[in-house]
């Protein structure tokens, strides 16, 4: 998922989210990499000026994964996020 940084660093956010959410429903791609790309998505409707649409991504993932303790650390960053936005 290091293409999306790269992509938005490159691109812009835009491009970063298009990619993002490419790899997140990309069945071939492992669960803890969807769900890092689905992280990634809902930080760049963020800074695509999107709030609402990033709050609510958020929230879906976070109900997603919320249980995986695989995970934690992105559940912990999840929901420090959400208490930012």
């Amino acid at each position: 998922y290091q293409m999306i940084w790269t992509a938005d660093e490159l691109h812009g956010p835009q491009r970063a989210f298009d990619l993002a959410q490419s790899l997140a429903q990309n069945p071939a791609a492992s669960r803890p990499l969807r769900m890092q790309a689905k992280w990634a998505a809902a930080i760049m409707l963020g800074q695509l000026g999107q709030p609402p649409a990033a709050r609510t991504a958020f929230e879906a993932l976070l109900r997603e994964i919320e249980n995986d303790g695989n995970l934690s650390s992105l559940v912990k960053d999840v929901k420090e996020r959400l208490q930012r936005l």
